[in-house]
């Protein structure tokens, strides 16, 4: 299972337009999303009534593995963050002993990509999946990640954000508390 054929980028907007190396930009991402599910954890997919939780199981730099645990319907898995050595960052998502997903993520501008396994991506390409710069969002295209056609039931791809309501009550506490 191979990386995408172009090198990947880690885009900082303190860094000059050469980026940040993977040794450096690529712990960085795996933090930062880690950090998103700690601090976000309450996710509902788009167009469907689940909720999924999540929560930061591990930090990178603490373990060589960022791990965000995930469950939606009493269903419970875990998803893996490491560095390949190709520079990419991997992510593989399981339940239990199944892999249900494999990725491959940098981050060329604000928002995130994610490519499928042997992608072969153009300089000015878009992933077929992507995070929000505030990474409150992911969507997946179905036709890259089959496995994902069970939840799109019949989209061309599953989009995941941050459940908004939880986040309002969360950023906006009623008076008193």
């Amino acid at each position: 299972m191979t990386a995408p054929t172009r090198s990947a980028y880690y885009w900082d907007h303190g860094t000059t337009e050469a980026g940040d190396r993977p040794e450096q930009g690529g712990p960085w991402l795996i933090d930062s999303l880690v950090w998103t599910a700690r601090y976000f954890p309450d996710w509902m997919m788009e167009g469907q009534d689940l909720a999924i939780s999540v929560k930061d199981l591990a930090e990178y730099e603490k373990t060589g593995a960022g791990r965000i645990g995930f469950s939606a319907r009493g269903v419970a898995g875990e998803i893996v963050l490491t560095m390949d050595p190709s520079g990419w960052i991997l992510a593989v998502a399981s339940i239990g002993t199944d892999e249900v997903f494999r990725g491959y993520i940098d981050r060329p501008w604000e928002q995130v990509e994610i490519w499928p396994v042997g992608a072969t991506p153009g300089p000015q390409d878009e992933g077929p999946g992507r995070i929000g710069k505030r990474q409150t969002w992911l969507g997946l295209s179905v036709a890259d990640w089959p496995a994902l056609q069970a939840l799109a039931e019949g989209l061309e791809a599953v989009m995941f954000e941050v459940d908004e309501e939880k986040l309002r009550t969360l950023m906006n506490p009623p008076a008193g508390d």
